[in-house]
């Protein structure tokens, strides 16, 4: 028996060392099938790298900005600084609440916000984190937090690219992808699109809202986290187009619910803007319609909203 337990010890680390040889094969030279579960795409072209490096030296701040796409894409740290307030932007793309709270976790000290301000898309409820996720790993150096996020989290294509970032980092293999020229990336996080106008608010059919029961889980820990650092929260639903906005069925719901864990405000109610005009597609405004947003946002953190 204690041969046989010796020969187990032996042989586990040895297949660790196969399979992680495996991993940085098919990483290099394997087709789209066989890297289904794994994502080695290089540094992201979402800027995220640019962001999270930025973040390690950012202190003191107004406002901090966490959520989705819709967060990074739609809060302009330039239009907040023309009004006196130091802001950073800290959306990422997909991300839900059990990502937030672990950004905020690593964030939130140095960066000592007297605001936080996240956007509560429905969607996001009902993602299970895993984009975003690794959008964070492939970005960021490999440390034991990392691991322990991945454990948490137990996915094997995110287990699978933190073996291939491991590899990266241990012989200086990243390389960041070259950046489209859609967008660039804005000192303070924000990511600023070349403006585009929606074509693609036709045939939208009706939704339900199924949110995960961890990511609600994970809103009232942040909302924890707020009251103990004694930071202010604002919930926000950042504009999407009218027509998609619409296929909600469960919107009063949604609300009601948003409304009962704080202060909360869907602009989708508040602002008036068209399908075509500023948005860039069916959830994410364009450059004009980021401006709007953003002075209303403004205009109710000074003087807010009954």
């Amino acid at each position: 028996m204690g041969a046989f337990f010796r020969k187990i010890i032996l042989f586990a680390p040895l297949s660790f060392l196969f399979y992680s040889l495996m991993i940085l094969v098919v990483g290099e030279l394997g087709n789209s099938m066989w890297k289904k579960n794994l994502v080695n795409s290089g540094l992201s072209y979402n800027y995220t790298i640019n962001r999270l490096e930025e973040a390690e030296n950012i202190e003191d701040i107004d406002i901090l900005f966490l959520g989705s796409s819709h967060t990074l894409r739609g809060l302009d740290v330039r239009i907040f600084q023309t009004h006196g307030l130091k802001t950073f932007n800290l959306g990422t793309i997909s991300q839900p609440p059990t990502e937030t709270i672990k950004l905020l976790h690593r964030y939130i000290d140095r960066m000592d916000p007297d605001k936080i301000i996240i956007d509560t898309c429905p969607d996001i409820f009902m993602s299970d984190g895993l984009g975003s996720e690794i959008d964070i790993m492939i970005n960021s150096p490999i440390s034991l937090y990392t691991i322990l996020r991945a454990l948490d989290i137990n996915q094997l294509k995110l287990y699978n690219t933190l073996i291939w970032r491991g590899w990266q980092q241990a012989f200086s293999l990243e390389s960041r992808l070259p950046q489209p020229n859609t967008s660039r990336y804005v000192p303070g996080g924000y990511l600023e699109r070349v403006l585009r106008f929606n074509n693609d608010s036709k045939d939208l059919s009706s939704r339900r809202w199924n949110p995960k029961e961890a990511q609600l889980r994970a809103l009232k820990e942040i909302i924890e986290l707020c009251k103990v650092k004694k930071i202010e929260l604002l919930l926000v639903y950042i504009p999407v187009a009218p027509s998609y906005y619409n296929t909600q069925l469960d919107l009063p719901y949604f609300d009601s619910l948003m409304s009962s864990q704080g202060t909360y405000h869907n602009y989708n109610n508040y602002l008036d803007l068209n399908d075509s005009i500023q948005f860039e597609d069916n959830t994410h405004l364009n450059q004009l319609g980021v401006e709007i947003f953003n002075q209303a946002l403004i205009r109710d953190l000074m003087q807010p909203l009954n």
